[in-house]
């Protein structure tokens, strides 16, 4: 986020004459208020202990039904959450409900509290 910040603020200064800088820095900040509201979300699941309670719901689920179906669903849950922690596609909107949908209803018997992170 820090390079992309960089490279986006740049820009905004360079396009934009110094007398309009004022004007070229809204969008800069909604850009950034945006990113670090994504990256907040992410922190907080992982940190809210819900990400590992989920990997294990999907990994038992994997095992106990190793289709083909199950593998597809894996690998797409997976895909997603690496895009986002990697920065790829954290504030992609379809990457951030299907996280938040599957942390909310997609936890199945187990406590997201047992997989702290202290």
């Amino acid at each position: 986020m820090a390079r992309t910040s960089a490279e986006t603020l740049a820009d905004a200064i360079l396009l934009n004459p110094a007398n309009r800088w004022d004007k070229a820095f809204h969008p800069y900040l909604d850009w950034f208020r945006e990113q670090l509201k994504a990256w907040q979300e992410l922190v907080d699941i992982f940190y809210g202990d819900q990400i590992f309670a989920l990997q294990r719901t999907v990994t038992e689920i994997s095992k106990r039904f190793p289709d083909k179906v199950s593998n597809i669903m894996q690998r797409h849950f997976e895909k997603n959450i690496s895009g986002m922690a990697g920065g790829g596609i954290t504030t992609n909107p379809y990457s951030r409900n299907l996280l938040c949908f599957m942390t909310r209803y997609g936890i199945y018997g187990h406590e997201p509290a047992d997989f702290a992170v202290v």
